[in-house]
């Protein structure tokens, strides 16, 4: 086993693609270029569309097989700005978050608020009478109507 290389030795690209960290030992470097050269005569005889398909229906052989692969999501997103040259954060993360657990704190009085109103109901407001408070003249009359924090939850 001493002419054993990693998959990436004798293809680097198949590292870049595949985006391994590590690459396996080819323990059959002869049946990989066996594999390998089959796979760029369907690419140059048949175009990419056949060796798409036959790359996924080996996969698919191989999973009901039993054998474990792992499922890569890619996406066609590029992030075209490398992290270095990325800005600064515009805002103050403190702050943002700050607002972001005010609005959370609300939301919540406003759905306990309800539930007592309506004697804990499910406080989800689609009903006939859900969001429906009146005329603005009603409203101002309704104890509360100017918002959350004007009675204590």
């Amino acid at each position: 086993m001493s002419d054993a290389k990693t998959l990436g030795e004798a293809d680097p690209s198949v590292l870049v693609a595949s985006g391994q960290v590590e690459a396996p030992i080819d323990v059959d470097p002869a049946e990989t270029s066996e594999w390998l050269g089959s796979l760029d005569y369907v690419a140059k005889s048949k175009g990419a569309d056949r060796v798409r398909y036959l790359v996924k229906a080996l996969e698919n052989r191989a999973r009901r097989d039993g054998v474990e692969i792992p499922i890569e999501t890619t996406t066609p997103y590029v992030n075209t700005i490398p992290a270095f040259k990325q800005p600064a954060y515009p805002g103050n993360r403190e702050t943002e978050r700050r607002i972001k657990s005010i609005i959370r704190w609300n939301a919540m009085a406003m759905v306990v608020r309800a539930n007592k109103k309506n004697k804990g109901g499910s406080g989800g407001g689609s009903g006939s009478s859900g969001g429906a408070r009146g005329s603005p003249a009603q409203q101002q009359q309704q104890p509360g109507a100017s918002g959350v924090r004007d009675q204590q939850v």
